[in-house]
């Protein structure tokens, strides 16, 4: 996933990523879209380093707004 740099949209909805290791999204910089909807996580599992993806929009920008402002779940 790490060369995806040019990626804009990413659809994980519905995959159980509770533990799953996403360290590889922070590098894909194009990112527009970002669907991460029951993939059960929360503010205390979900990967750090999304809040440098300057070009997520619209829902995805939303839900990464919501978590970093307290909200401790989202679907």
């Amino acid at each position: 996933m790490r060369r995806l740099t040019s990626l804009q949209t990413l659809i994980l909805n519905d995959n159980p990523l509770v533990h799953a290791q996403l360290r590889q999204v922070p590098a894909m910089t194009s990112l527009q879209m970002l669907h991460m909807r029951n993939t059960q996580r929360t503010l205390a599992n979900f990967p750090s380093g999304l809040e440098s993806l300057v070009n997520l929009q619209g829902q995805s920008l939303n839900i990464l707004l919501c978590l970093f402002m307290g909200h401790s779940t989202f679907h």
